[in-house]
């Protein structure tokens, strides 16, 4: 009998084009929210704030405490002091918020985030063989651009806690942790996903057979020419265990070849 060899691959898989898609629908749901983010904070800034709580808000300045007052008219200055200070405490923090320009950076930043993103969701509906390495690069920027924003927002925090009563505790140093520690838990999950995706749609990976699933041959190739490299055992009840090879014959796409020892001449 010839001797012969058999190359099996199993590198076709089928992979899952959701893997991409999937990904794809999540970022663009990402960059729609960006977008959405962006249109309320340039519709809704500090200067339509300003303008309702000033025409809405009506109190005035009370005056001097009326020493020689009756008491009800004591009680009526105290009440009109309270709310007055708290809408003087109101309008210097939205004129901190407003010289900051934090609302202003972060709704750039969020445009930005939503115009990078188009490209990126038709590289992943396409299936593009880089989509994941721009995704990563997408995801690490915006990770990178939202700490930053934090840890400057941190200055305005400050201001803000410095216009509040005595008696209310300085929360601006555990805000800013707790926004870094979110910041960090939310990107960590992202590139969690990330890396399934990738490897989930990577093609040529050999799926070992078990007892859940078989391993698909896409490819056997017969020969009687290829040289034997290594060599592997493979037992049976029915038969004795033949001395079978692992091949790598030139000019042949498999990753498991077999076959029998060939015999020296």
């Amino acid at each position: 009998m010839q001797p012969y060899a058999v190359a099996v691959d199993t590198t076709n898989q089928n992979v899952s084009p959701w893997w991409h898609w999937g990904l794809a629908i999540f970022i663009a749901f990402m960059a729609l929210m960006s977008a959405l983010g962006a249109a309320v904070s340039f519709a809704f800034g500090p200067q339509m704030w300003r303008d309702s709580l000033e025409s809405d808000w009506e109190v005035t300045d009370p005056g001097p405490y009326p020493e020689n007052g009756t008491a009800d008219e004591q009680a009526t200055w105290n009440e009109t002091n309270e709310d007055f200070e708290a809408k003087e405490m109101v309008m210097k923090i939205l004129d901190d918020v407003e010289e900051s320009r934090i609302i202003e950076i972060q709704a750039i930043t969020q445009g930005i985030f939503f115009l990078t993103a188009i490209p990126l969701v038709i590289m992943l509906f396409s299936q593009h063989q880089s989509a994941f390495k721009y995704t990563g690069i997408w995801m690490g920027a915006g990770f990178v651009t939202t700490l930053a924003i934090q840890i400057y927002s941190q200055s305005l925090t400050e201001k803000i806690f410095a216009h509040l009563p005595s008696d209310v505790p300085d929360y601006s140093s555990f805000s800013l942790a707790l926004g870094i520690a979110q910041t960090i838990t939310c990107y960590s999950f992202l590139f969690a996903i990330l890396a399934l995706c990738s490897i989930q749609s990577k093609k040529g990976s050999i799926i070992p057979q078990s007892g859940f699933h078989s391993t698909e041959v896409g490819m056997v190739v017969v020969s009687d020419d290829i040289t034997p490299v290594t060599s592997a055992v493979l037992s049976s009840p029915y038969m004795a265990p033949p001395q079978l090879v692992k091949q790598s014959p030139e000019g042949i796409d498999a990753d498991v070849i077999v076959g029998k020892q060939l015999d020296e001449q």
